[in-house]
């Protein structure tokens, strides 16, 4: 097969080909993941095997079980997210760089800078939620999308509780580091130049995959936000050639927004989260944020130049 590092876009056919397969490879991962998951779950909570319903249902009764479950996402999304991907990535000899030898994945001032970007976008995600929040939609959408997302939120209440300073360690590693790794290998790694061979453009396929990204995470309230993460990372993967810069960044925003929320639990007012974000300060942020991107991109298509 055609190395993607060494030519612009798979063919339309071998794309297509390879799509069907990883769809069906996804498909098999969510059986089984979920089979595994839930055989350890109802496992563990043998005396009350409906205690999921029971959690979705009135999270702030079970915030105590949060570890648990966490613990379980975690197998769950492990199988779907890593060994998923890097199966068919064998079984199709599909290439994903995982090496840290070339220049631009050893480029320590590109890691400060994409820190320093994912940061200054928090502010801007936050504004970008709320005008999430005013997109209108039918009842019928909006009633379902509602229930959708409350179901999810509930959810990420229990494994965003954290007790102790090592519980939120443990968060941060399995939502923080597992979860950028997965999804990054997932969307960015197969997903996205997939989409690009297919349709023989490189920004449609990371605007696809963008959107299935955020949509994959059940959460309309943050599709907004989540989609422009999503471009952001498939952008940098596309001009820095090497999977480990998205997955830094991806890092970095599910860490500080882990952080966040640690801090305002230890403060006891979790409510004032990210309620309201100035315009100006979002004004500001996403021209910072603009920037980086810019200068990141300068020097990634010059560190490209030099290595060919």
């Amino acid at each position: 097969m055609t190395n993607i590092r060494t030519s612009s876009l798979l063919s339309k056919k071998t794309s297509g080909r390879l799509l069907i397969r990883f769809f069906l490879f996804v498909i098999s991962g969510v059986f089984i993941g979920q089979l595994i998951s839930s055989g350890i779950f109802v496992f563990y909570f043998e005396n009350n095997p409906d205690i999921m319903n029971k959690m979705v249902a009135h999270p702030t009764e079970y915030f105590s079980y949060s570890q648990e479950l966490l613990l379980f996402q975690a197998i769950y999304s492990f199988i779907l997210f890593l060994i998923t991907p890097i199966l068919f990535s064998i079984r199709f000899h599909f290439p994903i760089d995982f090496s840290l030898e070339s220049t631009n994945s050893r480029n320590m001032n590109g890691y400060f800078l994409i820190g320093l970007l994912m940061l200054f976008a928090l502010p801007l995600s936050g504004l970008m939620a709320e005008w999430n929040r005013l997109i209108p939609l039918p009842f019928d959408w909006k009633e379902s999308l509602v229930a959708m997302e409350k179901s999810t939120e509930a959810i990420t209440q229990i494994i965003t509780h954290y007790d102790s300073l090592i519980e939120f360690l443990i968060g941060l590693f399995i939502i923080g580091i597992l979860a950028a790794i997965g999804e990054e290998i997932t969307f960015r790694g197969i997903i996205q130049p997939l989409f690009q061979g297919l349709f023989q453009n490189i920004h449609i396929g990371i605007l696809i995959t963008a959107f299935i990204f955020s949509a994959i995470h059940f959460q309309f309230l943050s599709f907004l936000p989540r989609f422009v993460l999503g471009t952001i990372l498939g952008y940098f993967y596309h001009y820095s050639k090497s999977i480990w810069l998205p997955i830094f960044a991806h890092f970095i925003n599910n860490g500080a927004s882990l952080c966040i929320v640690y801090f305002y639990q230890k403060n006891n007012n979790s409510e004032e989260i990210m309620k309201h974000v100035p315009l100006g300060l979002a004004f500001g942020c996403a021209i910072i944020t603009f920037s980086l991107f810019v200068l990141l991109k300068r020097t990634w298509t010059t560190d490209s130049k030099l290595t060919t």
